[in-house]
């Protein structure tokens, strides 16, 4: 597997952008980051996740992709307008149910010849197969994304992953700052980014008395110290990883909405209820909300407030469209006790992504 391939393409999308959905054709396969939207041919289909399946020439003759969960790469040759992708060594990660991961590889591999088709490119596939169709990947900037801490590297003892309900954020604006809360402070530090290199400035945080001072003020502190070692970044999908300067890890973040659901009637759930919780597009009044992330869980007895996190990849996230949360309760054979009434509008340029609260009704 030529990893050096694909940690240079991956960090490359990061710098340029990583929305799909741009329409300028560069002269050649090479110099763009490519987003596989449709499959033509007996099996068609479109796409549903176009940021999730990428394809990557290297000026060098080598190419990287990722397929969902997973990334990988070869060689490749072209003579005219023939193609040969080389043997592709890649990771074996399992990915979600309805993953095209494992489709969309293989299909690379029975790739024989492109063409360019307004502002498209189309690989040709095998035996009559159908064609690969993508798009050059839409410009989405770093600043403006928020993040959350998934784990810290905690110097001598390792990395350490944080536990779900954590709250260790990330944000970076577009003067230059970065922010967030340690989960009981709020930080702030000057960055600046060149390709790859990230320069952390010097934090500083507010000095709140904290519950749980001992643990938390610890968490707090690992978080700060990590950060001050960070000099390079690289994303993979919906995880950002904060690295230094000889390529360790020092802190691992995810993108993701979080907050507690709630609801205002005097009603317990049963002990075994279910929570389902979904990211929706919902730019288009006349077709169907799309799902770009969704989080499913048992109560285990618990009782609202009950907090959430669902994961998203900010590479499928337009910020000309709207994009809102809703949730479920339902019991175990399936009826629906409790629902979101309307579209909780999220991922707006006001909004923070953090901290959510959606207020549920009674479902009769």
């Amino acid at each position: 597997m030529q990893r050096a391939l694909v940690s240079v393409s991956l960090l490359a999308a990061l710098a340029s952008g990583l929305g799909c959905g741009g329409t300028e054709m560069p002269p050649s396969p090479t110099g763009s980051i490519w987003c596989w939207i449709e499959l033509r041919g007996p099996d068609a289909m479109q796409v549903p996740h176009p940021g999730r399946y990428t394809l990557e020439f290297g000026a060098d003759g080598g190419y990287a992709f990722r397929a969902d969960c997973n990334t990988g790469g070869g060689s490749y040759e072209i003579h005219g307008s023939q193609l040969d992708l080389g043997p592709a060594a890649a990771t074996q990660a399992a990915c979600p149910p309805g993953s095209l991961g494992s489709r969309f590889a293989a299909s690379l591999g029975s790739s024989v010849g492109y063409s360019r088709e307004a502002g498209r490119l189309v690989l040709e596939l095998a035996d009559g197969a159908g064609s690969l169709v993508f798009v050059p990947q839409r410009d989405l900037a770093l600043v403006g994304s928020s993040w959350l801490v998934r784990a810290v590297n905690k110097g001598r003892q390792g990395v350490v992953s944080a536990a779900l309900g954590s709250a260790i954020t990330v944000s970076f604006d577009a003067e230059g700052r970065m922010s967030g809360s340690t989960g009981c402070n709020r930080y702030s530090a000057e960055f600046s980014v060149q390709g790859d290199a990230l320069d952390v400035g010097t934090a500083s945080a507010t000095r709140k008395l904290c519950s749980e001072p001992e643990r938390v003020m610890q968490r707090e502190a690992e978080f700060l110290i990590a950060l001050g070692t960070v000099e390079r970044f690289e994303q993979r999908g919906e995880r950002l990883q904060l690295l230094t300067a000889d390529g360790a890890l020092a802190v691992d973040l995810a993108s993701a909405l979080t907050g507690t659901l709630t609801y205002h009637v005097s009603q317990e759930l049963p002990p075994d209820a279910r929570v389902r919780v979904t990211l929706e597009g919902v730019s288009l009044a006349d077709a169907p909300a799309s799902v770009l992330g969704e989080q499913v869980f048992p109560t285990h007895g618990r009782q609202v407030p009950l907090s959430f996190e669902v994961g998203f990849d900010p590479g499928e996230i337009d910020r000309r469209h709207r994009y809102g949360i809703r949730a479920l309760i339902e019991s175990p054979d399936g009826e629906v006790l409790f629902r979101t009434s309307r579209n909780h509008p999220v991922l707006t340029p006001e909004a923070s992504p953090f901290d959510l609260e959606v207020v549920l009704e009674p479902a009769g």
